[in-house]
């Protein structure tokens, strides 16, 4: 459970993270410098699908949590041999 409390936070850290360089590939746009232009998209579609992968992680931790608050997970019972 907490690696994906940490996955979620990694997508969160990855997408503040990446804002900075889109916006400097932005000012070199603007200022008619075209030779990165595909660098700044793949960067808008790398954001968009790190935007996707934490509102996935949201809802399954906010699944996971309700279930753990309805009690409805099961113990693992493990046998010794």
């Amino acid at each position: 459970m907490l690696l994906i409390i940490y996955a979620f936070f990694v997508g969160i850290f990855g997408i503040m993270g990446s804002i900075f360089p889109l916006v400097v590939l932005g000012g070199e746009l603007r200022a008619g410098n075209y030779s990165n232009l595909w660098k700044f998209i793949v960067g808008i579609i790398a954001d968009i699908l790190g935007v996707v992968f934490v509102g996935v992680m949201i809802n399954f931790l906010s699944y996971h949590f309700s279930l753990v608050n309805n009690n409805k997970v099961l113990p693992v019972i493990y046998k010794r041999n």
